[in-house]
């Protein structure tokens, strides 16, 4: 975003990345936010394996157990749940709220301070029930964080996204408005 609100892209550390989106959420929505040490119970996976969850993955828990004190003008609808996906070598972060979607971090990737988020779709088809890896998601959790929160804020001045297939979007326009856009991840 221009006028210094948001600076967001991946050449930044994960923590300075996670500090500008805590900066646009209370710049945007006007609030006292910052994220809070989750309950016990979502660290149960690194307690019980041999899983060590990256810093990044720690601070989504944060980000995202703080998320609820933002109602009405953001709605975290899904599960959070982190544990070892079944038939998958990953870790999950979410859980879509209708059960059918996972975003996970594969375990190849545990080892990284903000890895990727690959995502899982429920096999209708299929009678047991399994998840399919469907590819990455996100290059980050930070951008797969920020996107989350995009999507399902409520902000007094409207919604945040615009379908570019829409006739009524302009690239042209926004640019010579707003300047050059801020490119975070696959945002």
């Amino acid at each position: 975003m221009s006028h210094g609100l948001l600076k967001l892209d991946d050449s930044i550390d994960w923590h300075a990345q996670w500090d500008a989106i805590y900066l646009f959420v209370r710049e945007w929505l006007q609030v006292d936010f910052k994220g809070v040490r989750p309950v016990d119970r979502v660290f149960d996976v690194e307690r019980n394996s041999a899983v060590k969850l990256p810093p990044s993955a720690h601070e989504w828990l944060r980000f995202a157990t703080a998320s609820y004190g933002l109602d009405p003008l953001f709605t975290f609808r899904d599960c959070l749940v982190v544990e070892q996906l079944k038939d998958h070598d990953a870790v999950s972060l979410l859980l879509q709220g209708e059960e059918d979607t996972y975003w996970a971090i594969e375990s190849q990737h545990l080892n990284e301070d903000n890895p990727p988020v690959t995502v899982y779709y429920l096999d209708y088809n299929d009678p047991g029930g399994r998840f399919v890896r469907q590819g990455m998601w996100s290059p980050t959790i930070t951008s797969f964080a920020f996107d989350y929160f995009l999507s399902y804020l409520h902000s007094p001045g409207g919604g945040f996204k615009v379908r570019t297939t829409s006739p009524k979007f302009s690239r042209d326009m926004l640019v010579s408005d707003f300047g050059l856009p801020v490119v975070f991840g696959h945002l």
